[in-house]
């Protein structure tokens, strides 16, 4: 996309995240012109960029013959704040196999579970996807990353 002003003090302002080149045309009076340009980079606003800052599993026994693992995930953005209202979607495999989805609190945290198993086995939690209105999903700057736990029970 071309920008074009005639103006004294030109300005752009870049509101897509990537990087762009800014070329400025001079013209004087006599028609003579000089062009110089450079590379501008937009970061995304650490605010809206959200992650898995923490996953803590912890067996649960339901009773005497009965065990579960809990699961909870705590999301922030990358200024370490709190995220609230972001849906964490995550898997188990191991011992169980199926999908679970949560949202988090005030905290920035939810809590998701293997469901009850009466015999003793081993389940690997893993994040797939976090979401959220007007924020970006950053998997890179996930801890643990990948989001994996895996818990005996």
């Amino acid at each position: 996309m071309l920008f074009r002003s005639t103006g004294v003090a030109p300005s752009k302002t870049y509101t897509n995240v990537g990087t762009f080149t800014a070329v400025l045309t001079v013209t004087d009076n006599k028609g003579g012109t000089s062009t110089a340009s450079t590379v501008i980079t937009v970061s995304p606003n650490p605010a809206t960029v959200i992650r898995v800052a923490s996953i803590t599993a912890t067996v649960v026994t339901v009773n005497a013959t009965t065990r579960r693992v809990d699961d909870t995930v705590k999301i922030t953005n990358l200024n370490n704040q709190n995220v609230s209202g972001a849906t964490v979607t995550a898997k188990y495999t191991g011992s169980v196999n199926k999908t679970v989805s949560g949202v988090t609190d005030a905290n920035g945290n939810v809590t998701l579970n293997s469901g009850n198993a009466k015999k003793p086995g081993t389940v690997t939690f893993t994040v797939t996807n976090v979401t959220k209105s007007g924020n970006t999903y950053s998997p890179s700057d996930n801890s643990p990353n990948p989001p994996t736990v895996t818990k005996s029970y």
